[in-house]
């Protein structure tokens, strides 16, 4: 189904803008029966329609995520961004010398409108996404530095993003006008009307009418267990079950407590999926915002909305082998997917490689013991990159370790399915090696959340 879902999706996405070429093109084909008149209107066409499906993407609709997972919907975002903006740029210079002394008004609206977007595109790439910067020391290394002096934090970025709506209304506008009190035709109007009502519709209901919703049956956090000093797993639960959810999948978690943010933030079901009662997440201290999850109390209240991601949805599509590799606090979601193993498919081999800096963070002891107990077939390999002390596997997972340890427990690295999770450095450090194994990359399964 994927197989097809996705091309089918990507396709009505290029598609889109025909509809409103169209309709443009037939309420004046003598304007547009020119390549000089034809092109800007086209893309113009493309631009916006892209730019408003900007705003559906943001939403996060599921039915449309399911079929690729987050992180690779998140990077479609930026690139059609990016894409949008350049149509923009093209179209504003021809039609520039068209109608700047015609409708100086349009113009300017149009003009406010790409600097504002070319301007956010800039700080979002910069800010949240690793996509450009990380193969850029120099601007890695002054993100680092706004984020350690906390003159840059998640809620800023946030707050930079959705002033994209700002320049959406502009192009809007923009339209709006040409098309109705200078076209004065209500097709063209119309047509660009409904892509705008469609994209503001999901924009409002993800922004505030999900949340409202929401709010009518909250969470409530029931425990809060530590895990190690800065590791802290919260349990929540609800009146209703929770929804259904696939092992290795997140939820995006809005507290609604005192002291804490109320902007929603992403983490890991660590939870059995076969076992709704409560749902659980594993959190690391990293930052104002998790630092502040161990004082949270009971009963303190909790919106969730998911799940996404496709990380573990090769686990029961193949009988293969499977091999988890999880740096720090990587380890969440694969706990999820053995104990969904341990239900349903007890008897498969499966082999755990997780790389942590010291003894005091491999957490999880007791459960993987559990899971060891039922699961016959399961080898658990701690990898201790910064305890010299450690009898076992000590270094990062290098090429080599991984081809020694593959032999060692006879894992074909051909035949076997891989999932990755971990720091952004880590996941694509173990794909080239793995590649370098001659791992076909249909085997290969990971999602980088920094894009």
């Amino acid at each position: 189904m994927d197989k097809i879902m996705r091309p089918v999706i990507l396709l009505g996405y290029l598609l889109s803008p025909l509809p409103a070429i169209a309709i443009t093109f037939l309420a004046n084909p003598t304007a547009y029966g020119t390549m000089k008149g034809l092109l800007p209107m086209v893309l113009g066409a493309a631009a916006y329609t892209w730019l408003m499906a900007e705003l559906v993407i943001s939403a996060r609709p599921k039915f449309i995520e399911k079929y690729f997972g987050l992180n690779q919907f998140y990077r479609f975002h930026a690139l059609t961004a990016i894409g949008a903006i350049v149509l923009s740029f093209f179209h504003k210079q021809l039609e520039d010398a068209i109608w700047r002394d015609f409708i100086p008004l349009i113009s300017n609206l149009g003009n406010y409108a790409f600097v504002i977007f070319v301007g956010l595109a800039g700080l979002s790439l910069f800010f949240m996404t690793g996509m450009l910067i990380r193969h850029i020391p120099f601007l890695a290394a002054i993100r680092q530095f706004l984020e350690k002096k906390r003159i840059v934090d998640f809620n800023l970025s946030i707050l930079i993003h959705n002033f994209n709506i700002l320049a959406i209304l502009l192009v809007f506008l923009h339209v709006f006008i040409l098309s109705a009190f200078y076209q004065k035709n209500i097709w063209i109007c119309g047509i660009y009307t409904i892509y705008f009502a469609i994209a503001f519709a999901y924009y409002v209901y993800h922004k505030r009418v999900r949340i409202s919703l929401e709010k009518l049956s909250p969470y409530r956090v029931v425990e809060v267990r530590e895990e190690s000093p800065n590791v802290h797993t919260l349990v929540l639960k609800r009146r209703m079950r929770s929804p259904k959810y696939k092992a290795g999948q997140f939820v995006f978690i809005r507290l609604l407590a005192d002291g804490i943010s109320s902007e929603e933030h992403p983490f890991s079901i660590t939870s059995d999926p076969n076992d709704r009662s409560t749902l659980s997440v594993t959190i690391k201290s990293v930052g104002d915002y998790t630092s502040k999850i161990p004082a949270l109390t009971t009963n303190a209240s909790a919106i969730i909305d998911g799940p996404y991601g496709v990380l573990g949805n090769s686990v029961h599509r193949t009988r293969s082998e499977l091999v988890l590799i999880a740096g720090g606090i990587g380890i969440t979601p694969m706990i999820s997917i053995l104990k969904d193993l341990r239900h349903k498919d007890p008897k498969r081999r499966v082999i755990l490689l997780w790389n942590v800096p010291t003894r005091a963070e491999l957490i999880f002891q007791n459960q993987l013991a559990a899971l060891a107990r039922y699961m016959p077939n399961f080898t658990f390999i701690p990898i201790l990159s910064r305890d010299k002390n450690f009898n076992g596997e000590k270094g990062r997972i290098t090429y080599e370790k991984l081809a020694r340890l593959l032999a060692h427990h006879r894992y074909q690295s051909r035949h076997a399915h891989f999932i990755i999770c971990g720091p952004t450095r880590m996941m694509d450090s173990v794909i080239d090696s793995l590649r370098d194994l001659d791992v076909n990359k249909k085997r290969i399964h990971f999602e980088n959340f920094s894009m």
